[in-house]
């Protein structure tokens, strides 16, 4: 049984202004985010004062995921991400407009580590992707050569793409993968993200 230490750094970086207003296609509500991808939120809507909060369904029965929260317009008001309540991962909070105002972390919201079996891991990586194109999604595992990775809609996770890559971990003492995302936000401006995590297999388990 792999002993998993998972160290995180992360930074953003944005080509353009991370703070800027977006055109009226930016503008998020209640109704857009609810509609498209209803399967995945708490059959529950919680109502906080004026607000109304929406939630991922989420794995291991709702312990982490995202979090909506809209003003009384319905208009969004706030998007977290929660890796487990109350840390939250990644944010973005909107103006009463529903445009985009300011973002708080890295949309690279979470990256955990499956073990396969006793030679073998799976890496999967979690990208917030509302009103974002993804243009590349790229890895590079020990210093070797970056490598492109194909993502895919997450089962549980609401607007979040899903990137996994399988690695032999067969007498590795440790694996660090460097992650870089590059994504066009709505007002075309091109941004980046980078992330790393590390894992240190245990040295009994390893053989």
């Amino acid at each position: 049984m792999y002993k998993i230490n998972i160290v995180y750094i992360l930074i953003i970086v944005c080509l353009g202004s991370c703070t800027s207003k977006d055109s009226n296609k930016c503008s998020n509500s209640f109704e857009s985010i609810y509609q498209n991808e209803k399967h995945k939120f708490s059959t529950s809507i919680k109502n906080d004062e004026k607000d109304t909060i929406l939630n991922d369904i989420g794995a291991e029965g709702g312990a982490f995921g995202g979090e909506y929260n809209f003003f009384e317009s319905g208009k969004i008001k706030q998007y977290r991400f929660f890796a487990s309540y109350p840390n939250y991962t990644y944010a973005e909070y909107y103006s009463k407009e529903g445009f985009l105002d300011s973002t708080e972390g890295n949309p690279i919201v979470l990256s955990n580590v499956d073990e396969i079996n006793k030679d073998s891991v799976k890496f999967n990586f979690y990208v917030f992707n509302l009103k974002k194109e993804i243009t590349s999604f790229r890895i590079n595992v020990n210093n070797s050569q970056w490598i492109t990775l194909v993502g895919s809609p997450d089962s549980v996770f609401s607007n979040v793409s899903r990137f996994e890559f399988p690695f032999k971990a067969h007498k590795v003492v440790s694996i660090k993968i460097h992650e870089k995302l590059l994504y066009i936000g709505c007002n075309g401006t091109n941004r980046e993200a980078i992330d790393s995590i590390t894992i240190f297999p245990s040295q009994t388990s390893v053989q």
